[in-house]
């Protein structure tokens, strides 16, 4: 089980380079245990703060869900607590509480909640499922927004609101405008909401990309 709360895990994750390493395969297409330890222990090398587990990068799509726990626990054998382990968590309402259950139990800090298969819901459809997943499990809870998975700035203060363990909002979709409404939110929102604290804070790097049309990458290995 995991020793961290959610905010500790957000402020870690917080305070340098974030790892998303593939997940090792054998010819026949199981995992490979031991190819992926070892690469996990080689980023480990490189002073990551936090590795995500089965994610989009790992070939959660690739995987089934026991061999998403398979993958999980091999990243929290091989971190020793020396970083969080986020696991990746997505498909159906129902499969990704089952998920976010396996992961506490696989002793990961925190999962990274990937956009529901295929379908596109509206606002409250979306709002319903975070609230679900973060509900089933004492995670901290990283939401994906990208693909059919957009929250809109209302709808994540409310979710920040209801749901104590959403410590974190990964963005995918490269709208400078919906950022920064977000961040305007947070700006007005109560200084005694302590839901304010979990919105993105850079305000004021918002306004730079949207000035220089800058694009938001990332990589991984």
């Amino acid at each position: 089980m995991s020793t961290m709360t959610p905010a500790e895990m957000a402020k870690f994750i917080g305070g340098g380079l974030l790892s998303f390493p593939v997940t090792h395969f054998r010819p026949d297409l199981s995992f490979d245990e031991s190819g992926y330890r070892d690469h996990c222990d080689w980023l480990l090398q490189h002073g990551v703060s936090g590795l995500f587990a089965a994610g989009g990068t790992g070939e959660f799509f690739a995987l089934t869900p026991g061999e998403t726990e398979l993958v999980c626990r091999a990243a929290v054998s091989t971190t020793r607590g020396r970083v969080p382990v986020i696991a990746g968590c997505g498909y159906g309402t129902a499969i990704a509480v089952e998920m976010a259950r396996s992961a506490e139990r696989a002793g990961a800090d925190g999962i990274l909640l990937l956009p529901p298969y295929l379908m596109t819901p509206a606002q409250a459809g979306l709002a319903a499922h975070v609230k679900a997943v973060c509900d089933a499990t004492s995670l901290g809870v990283i939401v994906y927004n990208r693909d059919n998975s957009i929250l809109d700035e209302h709808t994540l203060a409310q979710l920040c609101r209801s749901c104590p363990n959403l410590v974190g909002y990964k963005d995918g979709v490269g709208d400078v405008e919906l950022m920064m409404r977000v961040l305007e939110r947070r700006h007005r929102e109560p200084t005694r909401d302590q839901a304010r604290d979990r919105l993105p804070k850079e305000r004021g790097l918002a306004r730079a990309a949207v000035a220089r049309e800058a694009d938001d990458t990332h990589a991984a290995l």
